[in-house]
């Protein structure tokens, strides 16, 4: 009865595993499709590049937030010299 106990914990974990993975994944279409349809109206409206930078920021993540953050600081530095 114990191993039941056991594979069952095992099919539960691997079920909720794959349950976040797909959250995962639809969170990261969604912002992908939200990046697309925030440039298509940018370009339609053709707002300056730097409403449509803003923009871009609130949808970009982790290792694109980084070099962002990296980008952002070396422009900093330029513009002070």
């Amino acid at each position: 009865m114990c191993s039941n106990k056991r594979a069952q914990k095992k099919l539960e974990a691997e079920h909720s595993a794959r349950g976040h993975e797909l959250q995962v994944e639809r969170l990261r279409l969604e912002r992908e499709r939200r990046m697309v349809s925030d440039e298509t109206m940018s370009e339609e409206r053709n707002w300056p590049m730097s409403i449509r930078i803003v923009m871009l920021q609130t949808v970009i993540t982790d290792k694109a937030q980084e070099a962002y953050a990296a980008l952002t600081k070396k422009t900093e530095k330029i513009k002070i010299r």
